[in-house]
């Protein structure tokens, strides 16, 4: 049978390598909680930065859209007025 002095050693032993360890891990937990709040925070900065960069260019795309619209229907206006001047002549 084992020495109860040894055994309670051991246990005690167990016991404080639990506790460095969960303080470890509580450690490490909140390392990487304030990693990731600094990451949030400066993905909300690039979104603050970008949101408006991101907005022009959908409206430089749609004016680029309406542009090319109005240059084919020009191209129609004056493909028909060109048909009857080749007509007169």
């Amino acid at each position: 049978m084992e020495d109860p002095g040894l055994k309670l050693e051991k246990e005690s032993s167990s016991l404080n390598l639990l506790k460095d360890k969960a303080a470890k891990c509580s450690s490490l937990s909140k390392e990487m909680s304030t990693i990731l709040t600094s990451f949030d925070e400066r993905l909300m900065k690039l979104e603050q930065t970008i949101l408006p960069v991101y907005l022009e260019t959908g409206n430089l795309q749609r004016r680029q859209e309406n542009i090319d619209k109005i240059l084919d229907r020009l191209d129609y206006v004056i493909q028909y007025y060109k048909i009857p001047k080749e007509m007169e002549t």
